[in-house]
């Protein structure tokens, strides 16, 4: 395995755990409109899902990314789906408390802005 790849391998590793960690995040919440969460599934994962919320209104889709950069690309890959998908930039930057504060706003602004669409 050359430097590169082991840079790659790593990156990988540590977007399993912020998904893990702001799944984890979203569940000890306890938010009364989300009936159930989980990490995707691999069919979801091919499509640029991360987190599947089963909520009031709905499922809402989630896709974690590290970096602004990493996002711009995943919206240049997935940008024009059909299937709307939120993405969260949580970097290894963050303290907990702000992660926690950034995985929270995120799903109650995307519940927020459907409800708001919907009139």
């Amino acid at each position: 395995m050359n430097v590169t790849q082991i840079f790659s391998q790593l990156e990988l590793e540590q977007g399993h755990r912020n998904e893990e960690r702001a799944l984890d995040v979203i569940i000890s919440a306890k938010l009364e409109w989300i009936y159930s969460a989980r990490l995707a599934t691999k069919e979801e994962d091919s499509r640029g899902i991360d987190i599947v919320l089963e909520t009031d209104i709905g499922q809402l889709f989630f896709q974690i990314k590290s970096s602004y950069y990493g996002m711009k690309k995943f919206l240049g890959k997935h940008g024009n789906s059909r299937t709307h998908i939120a993405v969260v930039i949580l970097n290894r930057f963050l303290t907990e408390k702000s992660f926690q504060r950034k995985v929270l706003e995120a799903i109650n602004y995307e519940r927020n802005a459907i409800l708001a669409l919907r009139g």
